[in-house]
């Protein structure tokens, strides 16, 4: 890894810490689809449903014959330029500064970690702070940023961003813890003063943590108050407000807007509507029936696409940062969120029409727990 990667890594590391423990709460639990149309959407399903703006960044192949990472922006398999155009702001920023992981359209996976490493280094790229790994199948993973308003991060807690702090630096080789959480507190608007050992001391409303360093700059403790007072608490009221310079819901300004399909499309069914009983009639009506004895329309809910046969959803421990667990603080040692392994994505609204034996099969005979979908295409062989 350059040493200009790994500078962006560093910048973003526990920022993106943060936010995925925070996105992560949002979407537990959640089984999910994704539409890779003019009109992307990443919808997570369960009581109520949630839908954001995926933008791909690229694709990573990992199997015995390839292990390859593919930027979006090559685009070789012509996705709609509202799902990429964001990835070439990535490679804009590579090429104007000679960082040839972000401008060489594939490079190795060398190391095995690059993928999750250039998904931070396009956050700090391109300001859209959660991602989310597609398990895609045949040890494939599409990686995509999500920018929404809505996972904007509220005032700073302690035992939130002692966890951030703890995942950054365990889920991924960040090389210059200072400079990190010097980025993290301007991002993230934390109030810190300096220790006179040269540590710092983050103050929060709801306590204080005082991190020193080693003579690598490395993270060597972190010592949590779970109260403000003292000294602390005197810092905290001097020092005032801080604005962080991360904002939330505006990566998107410039690209391609999305072209909106039926509603059908967009919010697809996930279960079947209850078929009401037929009203008596008095007579009957041979040209026309009561409305209740129409069958329920399942079109949104079975696309052709979805009677394809699909993997199984292997759950894997969570690493640094999607729709994992949050990471625990040092004392807790919970793997970081960030590699978790997603379910299959359902295939884009335009895949093309299965053959009729497949798509007319009955839904009881799916089994309910199966994921939905299966990208067809995607980045890489």
């Amino acid at each position: 890894m350059s040493d200009s990667l790994q500078s962006l890594v560093d910048r973003a590391a526990f920022l993106s810490a943060e936010v995925q423990q925070s996105f992560g709460s949002v979407i537990a639990e959640r089984e999910f689809e994704v539409d890779f149309s003019s009109a992307p959407t990443l919808r997570f399903t369960g009581d109520q449903t949630i839908s954001f703006r995926p933008h791909m960044m690229g694709s990573s192949v990992s199997r015995q014959a390839e292990k390859t990472w593919h930027w979006a922006w090559d685009n070789i398999n012509e996705f709609p330029e509202q799902v990429v155009a964001l990835s070439a702001r990535v490679r804009e920023h590579g090429s104007a500064r000679g960082i040839a992981e972000l401008s060489d359209a594939e490079l190795p996976l060398d190391p095995e970690n690059l993928p999750l490493a250039l998904t931070l280094a396009s956050k700090a790229i391109t300001g859209a702070w959660a991602h989310y790994p597609v398990a895609a199948g045949g040890g494939t993973t599409v990686w995509v940023l999500i920018d929404d308003e809505r996972l904007t991060l509220g005032e700073p807690e302690l035992k939130p961003v002692v966890r951030a702090l703890a995942s950054g630096i365990t889920g991924l080789e960040v090389s210059d813890h200072r400079i990190a959480l010097a980025s993290y507190a301007t991002l993230r608007g934390l109030r810190t003063a300096p220790l006179p050992d040269g540590g710092v001391r983050i103050l929060c409303a709801d306590g204080s943590a005082d991190v020193t360093f080693d003579e690598q700059e490395r993270i060597s403790s972190c010592q949590a108050n779970q109260t403000l007072e003292g000294e602390a608490a005197e810092q905290f009221a001097q020092i005032g407000a801080v604005t962080g310079t991360a904002v939330f819901g505006g990566a998107a300004a410039g690209l391609p807007a999305p072209v909106e399909s039926a509603p059908a499309q967009r919010e697809p069914v996930t279960s079947a509507a209850p078929e009401e009983p037929p009203a008596p009639a008095p007579a009957p009506v041979p040209a026309e029936h009561p409305a209740a004895e129409q069958p329920a329309p399942v079109a949104a809910e079975t696309p052709a696409a979805e009677a394809r046969p699909q993997a199984e959803q292997q759950p894997t421990p969570a690493a640094d940062e999607p729709h994992e667990p949050s990471a625990e603080a040092p004392s807790e040692t919970e793997t970081p969120p960030e590699t978790e392994a997603p379910a299959e994505a359902e295939a884009p609204a335009s895949a093309e029409t299965e053959s009729p034996a497949e798509t007319e099969a009955p839904q009881e005979e799916r089994p309910q727990k199966e994921k939905k979908g299966l990208l067809r295409r995607l980045f890489g062989r």
